[in-house]
């Protein structure tokens, strides 16, 4: 049997596995099986005894920041959270905080919330703000979207950061006005780039992103802000103006 033949056998069978601490022990004995070992965990229940395992090895400096907490995202034991929240802010790269973040949110859901403001408002490193805010938006309760509505007002976050965070989220219209309202340039700059992400999509047919509503309330603020300048300067990115405009041209909703 060839090694290419041998670790698609193994791919199967991990495939087949549902089994948390075996298929934990697999993603620690090789990091490259571990897209398939996730897979497999979130069809099993939460396990404690596999989210200490991945703890351990992560504490003997077998397992590296990025893959522990990925595992323990996916094996979903609240045991695993703070091991994940700890990766988050000391912000190993690697990719390590956008999983730890991420694992947080699968963990805890929207009782993370607390501890991933407090990594955007409190730690230096911009990746771990960037992958917190990210799993706000995923949580997308009304507090953290108010919360990272006004993160470019206390200079926690840039605009481009929390439109992708809200790419998703269920943000009102309401909030978006107040945005475009605000006297700070970096809160008025991300609803429009929030909205140029949602028109691209809904012309794609992308279901997992909202729809703009039509609203005419926001079509006259978009016009306002369109009218503020352009470009680095102003408050629309060039990339995002003629999306925008050519919504406002439609007479009817979008899509």
């Amino acid at each position: 049997m060839t090694t290419q033949e041998s670790f698609h056998g193994r791919v199967r069978r991990i495939r087949e596995l549902r089994d948390p601490i075996a298929l934990v022990r697999e993603a620690l004995a090789d990091s490259r099986v571990f897209k398939f070992v996730v897979a497999s965990l979130d069809e099993c229940e939460p396990n404690e005894h596999a989210a200490r395992l991945v703890v351990e090895a992560h504490d003997r400096g077998e397992a590296p920041s990025w893959l522990a907490a990925a595992l323990l995202g996916h094996v979903r034991h609240r045991v695993g959270y703070a091991k994940v929240m700890e990766i988050l802010r000391r912000g190993d790269a690697l990719l390590s905080e956008s999983y730890a973040a991420g694992s947080a949110a699968l963990i805890a859901g929207a009782a993370a919330e607390r501890d991933l403001m407090e990594v955007v408002d409190t730690v230096e490193d911009g990746y771990a703000r960037r992958a917190a805010a990210h799993a706000l938006g995923t949580i997308g309760t009304v507090t953290a979207i108010a919360f990272l509505a006004g993160a470019p007002a206390r200079g926690r976050l840039r605009c481009a950061s929390v439109a992708h965070a809200l790419a998703t989220a269920p943000v009102e219209t309401r909030t978006m006005l107040e945005a475009m309202r605000s006297p700070d340039l970096e809160t008025r700059r991300w609803p429009p780039m929030l909205i140029a992400q949602r028109l691209r999509s809904a012309a794609r047919e992308d279901a997992a992103r909202p729809a703009v509503p039509d609203d005419p309330e926001l079509r006259n603020a978009l016009a306002s802000v369109l009218e503020e300048g352009v470009g680095a300067e102003g408050v629309v990115w060039r990339a995002d103006a003629q999306v925008i405009r050519d919504w406002l041209a439609n007479a009817g909703p979008y899509g």
